[in-house]
């Protein structure tokens, strides 16, 4: 481990910027990369094991480019959403010792790993399987999927420079520069499918990729929560040039008023992902860290301040909770709910501290918007942010005695400075 990832497990409130702001090295996320990124040998081993010794030579193999690669380019790898998604999902599987479903999921760790090993000149060990039963291969981390006009089941892809993209049997052959050429067209049997991104950041904006769907429908089979309708998300595949203007406009916005907010927003989002939904307006969620979720439920993406709001609102949930992977910001308390201004259910303390962290930031950003812009549904959302952030941390206040951390002082200090400002 390098010097400058050999960091320790607690936080110094010294260390971080007013709200937690991100602006010279990120501990927490570097932290949270340095956990998953140590953790790929060891659950390689694991899922080999159970495996067989088909799926353990794969893997191998494939863990030989992951530990190949430079820190930044393994962090990147580790941090994408799907990343972790996929970490939880063999987690699970290998606690039920479910050998079918991780020989299946083992496949998919070379989706992870081609484009970096191409970028980096890493020999390219064993073909990459198409998912079975579909038509394409999406390589996250790519801005971009390949997808085949002819169906096969069990394709195998292979990359080599002279790759014609045409399939013979249950192979196929790609040039190692094609799923990255911006300009390429139609190759054979296989089309590169370019995923729109939020210009100057990286940040893509996609709803199609079907580990979104089996989040979705997941999310769609739980119950209603009291006081809500049934879950309704539907996810946008198609946005549209014009939703995906409006989005990009929004966080030009935040770079424009808070440039470093939207600096540390292109480090901690990697995917912006759209839906449908008649109530619900926004979410992240922890098996998918670095993904944030956004409707039109509330308001139009044409309403750039207010998807400006959601964006940043969304951010800062994944900002919190890799901060109290570090540091808990305070002792645990009676195990109590809280009325909370933003929801009609009642919420744990966890739930309001996260709530108040994001209203923090919220009347942070309008405050300075109000100042740039002069526009003013800045002052009006100024107004109504400040007076719901007073009413949470009041809740807050007055519920059972806690101990915040030194850090989670500090942290409080400042958001109870935002709810009295105006």
């Amino acid at each position: 481990m390098s010097d400058q990832t050999a960091l320790t497990t607690t936080l110094d409130a010294r260390s971080l910027d007013r709200l937690a702001l991100t602006t010279v090295q990120d501990f927490a996320y570097l932290r949270y990369t340095e956990r998953l990124r140590g953790s790929v040998p060891r659950v390689v081993r694991r899922i080999g094991a159970l495996g067989g010794a088909d799926i353990a030579f794969m893997l191998d193999a494939w863990c030989d480019v992951f530990l190949a690669l430079p820190e930044a380019a393994a962090r990147r790898v580790v941090s994408h959403p799907f990343f972790n998604y996929y970490w939880l999902q063999l987690s699970d599987a290998c606690l039920r010792r479910d050998h079918g479903f991780l020989s299946e999921w083992a496949h998919h760790l070379p989706r992870f790993l081609v484009i970096p090993a191409l970028e980096q000149g890493l020999p390219i060990p064993t073909p990459v399987l198409v998912p079975a039963g579909r038509p394409e291969l999406r390589l996250p981390g790519s801005s971009a999927h390949l997808v085949f006009h002819t169906r096969a089941q069990g394709l195998r892809v292979f990359f080599d420079d002279d790759g014609d993209g045409v399939l013979r049997g249950d192979t196929v052959r790609i040039p190692g520069h094609y799923p990255k050429d911006e300009s390429a067209g139609p190759l054979g049997s296989v089309t590169r499918v370019a995923h729109p991104t939020i210009p100057d950041t990286g940040i893509e904006i996609d709803a199609g990729d079907p580990w979104l769907a089996r989040l979705i429908a997941s999310m769609n089979g739980k119950p209603a929560q009291p006081g809500y309708p049934a879950p309704d998300l539907a996810l946008m595949t198609e946005p549209g040039a014009t939703k995906i203007r409006q989005i990009g406009e929004s966080f030009e916005l935040i770079e424009r008023v808070w440039p470093e907010l939207a600096a540390e927003m292109t480090t901690h989002v990697r995917l912006f992902v759209p839906y449908r939904s008649a109530f619900h307006s926004s979410f992240t969620e922890a098996c998918m860290m670095g993904a944030v979720f956004l409707s039109e439920a509330m308001w139009p993406f044409s309403d750039i301040a207010y998807t400006a709001e959601h964006f940043l609102h969304e951010e800062a949930h994944l900002r919190l909770t890799l901060i109290e992977e570090l540091d808990p910001l305070l002792s645990p308390a009676e195990d109590v709910t809280y009325d909370s201004p933003w929801r009609a259910d009642p919420r744990p303390l966890s739930g309001l501290i996260q709530a108040c962290f994001a209203f923090g930031r919220i009347a942070a950003f309008h405050r300075r918007a109000r100042e740039v812009t002069g526009e003013s549904v800045h002052d009006k959302r100024l107004a109504e942010t400040v007076d719901l952030l007073a009413r949470g941390m009041a809740e807050v206040e007055s519920g059972p005695r806690i101990e915040f951390t030194e850090v989670g002082d500090q942290l409080w200090s400042q958001l109870r400075e935002e709810a009295s400002a105006r």
